[in-house]
């Protein structure tokens, strides 16, 4: 028979997860032969030849290109080199091989490079030869040697391009890898002396096993029907260690994780001890394991949930029975976990983000579904899943609660219900309301941070685009943006409701009103009429203006008086028809009325300026105020300080019930 040995290859699969399987092979393959051999001083030398290309930046590891790795164990004796020869070989069926573990290899590189000193009936050879997908074994040559030791090196060469990227390039993150690999061998004693190197660091994995203490691994025993399982507890307290794992096993060699987060409650990140901070690992070994792995050792041919017609055991009936052990295990370090983590979300919530209060103290099992994190967005975004996860148990007990009061069931009771229903709604509204709170108070802080001086030398104001944009977005209108998205209340809270805005827009591009003018204020707002007035009579009743000037601004020409700037607004405006939303033409201009708002830092021209106009000053003595009749205007000069002031003074019992609580 014939046999189209590439084809042979394609049939065998590398999963993207485990990149670095055909090192682990090779490896186990070594303490294989290390052990059968009998060799008491047996090792294992990895070695990673990069790729010569220059990395970005020196710190920086370069891909890998060949893997060589060196063993004494027995070589490739003639049965060795038999077996090898041999697909699907049973030679070392006892130990669990399936015999195509060498097609892995193939897998992610090009070609593979052997050569053995063994000895053999007292005698040493020398044996070299090629493996490829090409031509299978080529090349061989063998021949008596003067040699006193077996050596035996692999050569994994050429990593596929497909496989570079997702292959660990750390040679830290590699040792690991390879001790997470062979961890039962070592648990058990029967890991030789394994190191790995790049020529740059090399790394004991035997001394990453000495770090961990013997103290940290445990040991218990299951059983599931007629089959024992053993499941290794390991407290990996090594910097380096990756994410919280349950390995299941074969053959003493792990072969797929399960990710512990679920099974943890939301355990995302290290335990805290005494001793340090640690991962959970646990190895999960059994015959029936042993029995049911594929041939690639990638998986096992086992069922997920549901039972076979033979009825063999589940991989999650598995899971199951060891996730009550691992519970148990570490009770103690889950009950410390989760009151750091509810201390940490607790000072977070009530520091940054008050909004999240009510979730603490009516919806508290949802800091067990919260993953911890350092980056704060991250952890508001959590947070923000857990509020709509509490609104939508929220609204379920609504439609519950109506269906109850349809049926007049237990009358008593539903009152009760009604009751603890509406204060859970209440104490919703108050969240959402602290959260705006908040909002408040930071622009307050960014405003009067914008009316100080913008440089060490205390020459500079920041410009008045500043402030305007934080008031309102400019080159916007109310029809752009969102209700939330300004800060008109910062003047006026009465200002936040109305029937049109223009921010930085010539006045004839306003749609309520036609206009060929192309002035532009700052600010102008179109008042919604009153609820009884027909829309097609009149859209509006009030204009406000609102006129921004540079903080710190001391100088005004006679062009640039902020007063007669107004009144120009007002006489264009004046000027124009007014439009419907239809688009209709009518006329009512004389009953308009404007308020007009002029934002600057009062100085002496300033003064002098509302002094010629007969500006007179507020009952605080801070800002100008004067009524045009001719106008049917009120023009206010608001001082920056006055505004913040007043802003402060009209949010200060919300800011201290939230933050003096």
């Amino acid at each position: 028979m014939d046999i189209n040995f590439k084809g042979l290859v394609e049939l065998h699969t590398l999963p993207t997860s485990e990149p670095l399987l055909p090192l682990y092979e090779a490896i186990v393959n070594s303490i294989q032969s290390i052990n059968q051999s009998g060799i008491t001083d047996g090792f294992i030398r990895v070695y990673i030849e990069r790729d010569n290309n220059p990395s970005l930046f020196e710190t920086w590891e370069t891909d890998i290109e060949n893997i060589i790795i060196q063993d004494n164990g027995s070589g490739f004796n003639e049965d060795n080199f038999k077996s090898f020869n041999t697909y699907a070989t049973d030679f070392k069926k006892m130990l669990g091989c399936k015999g195509v573990g060498r097609m892995i290899w193939l897998k992610a590189f090009t070609s593979v490079q052997v050569e053995s000193y063994y000895e053999e009936h007292d005698t040493f050879y020398h044996r070299k030869f090629t493996f490829d997908s090409t031509n299978a074994v080529s090349n061989a040559t063998k021949e008596k040697v003067d040699a006193t030791n077996n050596t035996t090196t692999i050569s994994l060469n050429g990593l596929r391009s497909k496989n570079k990227s997702n292959t660990p390039k750390k040679l830290t993150t590699i040792a690991r890898d390879i001790l997470n690999h062979c961890f039962i061998y070592f648990v058990l004693g029967k890991a030789p002396t394994i190191t790995v190197s790049d020529g740059s660091d090399t790394i004991s994995i035997n001394s990453l096993f000495d770090e961990i203490g013997k103290e940290n691994i445990v040991t218990e025993c299951f059983q599931i029907e007629n089959y024992d399982f053993q499941l290794i507890h390991f407290k990996n307290y090594n910097p380096n260690a990756g994410n919280h794992s349950l390995n299941l096993c074969a053959n003493d060699r792990r072969v797929s994780s399960a990710n512990l987060q679920t099974v943890l409650n939301g355990v995302n990140s290290k335990f805290y001890s005494k001793d340090g901070n640690f991962v959970y690992n646990g190895y999960i070994t059994s015959k029936y394991l042993d029995e049911n792995v594929n041939r690639e050792r990638t998986a096992f041919n086992i069922e997920e949930s549901q039972k076979s017609l033979l009825g063999n055991i589940t991989r999650n009936e598995i899971l199951e029975e060891a996730t009550k052990l691992i519970l148990n295990f570490l009770s103690d370090d889950i009950i410390v976990y989760n009151d750091n983590k509810r201390s940490k979300i607790e000072s977070f919530v009530y520091n940054r983000y008050p909004r999240y209060r009510l979730l603490l103290s009516k919806f508290p099992e949802c800091i067990c579904n919260i993953l911890l994190s350092d980056d704060e967005e991250k952890l508001e975004l959590e947070l923000f899943k857990q509020e709509q996860l509490y609104k939508l148990h929220l609204k379920e007990e609504g439609k519950d609660l109506q269906r109850i009061i349809k049926e007049n069931k237990n009358s008593k009771d539903i009152v009760k219900r009604t009751t603890e229903y509406a204060e859970k709604l209440s104490e919703m509204g108050k969240s959402s309301l602290a959260e705006y709170i908040v909002h408040r108070k930071s622009v307050l802080d960014l405003l009067e941070n914008n009316l100080k001086y913008q440089d060490p030398d205390g020459n500079t104001y920041a410009y008045e685009e500043s402030v305007h944009q934080l008031v309102f977005p400019m080159q916007q209108t109310s029809d752009d943006i969102d209700y939330t998205s300004h800060n008109l209340w910062l003047i006026d809270e009465k200002l936040s409701y109305h029937y049109y805005l223009a921010s930085d827009k010539k006045i004839k591009s306003m749609s309520p009103i036609q206009s060929d003018s192309n002035n532009e204020p700052d600010i102008a707002i179109f008042d919604s009429p009153f609820a009884f007035t027909d829309e097609n009579e009149q859209p509006f009743r009030n204009i406000t203006i609102i006129e921004f000037k540079r903080p710190g601004r001391k100088n005004y020409t006679q062009d640039e008086n902020p007063i007669q700037q107004v009144i120009e607004y007002m006489d264009d405006i004046i000027g124009g028809k007014i439009k419907t939303k239809d688009g209709l033409i009518i006329d009512g201009n004389e009953n308009i009325r404007f308020f007009c708002y002029i934002l600057c830092d009062v100085n002496d021209k300033i003064k002098l300026l509302a002094k010629q106009n007969d500006f007179k000053k507020t009952p605080d003595n801070i800002g100008y105020y004067n009524y045009l009749s001719n106008y049917n205007a009120y023009i206010e000069i608001l001082p920056y300080n006055k505004m913040v002031q007043d802003s402060k003074k009209r949010n200060k019992i919300l800011f201290d019930k939230l933050f003096n609580q």
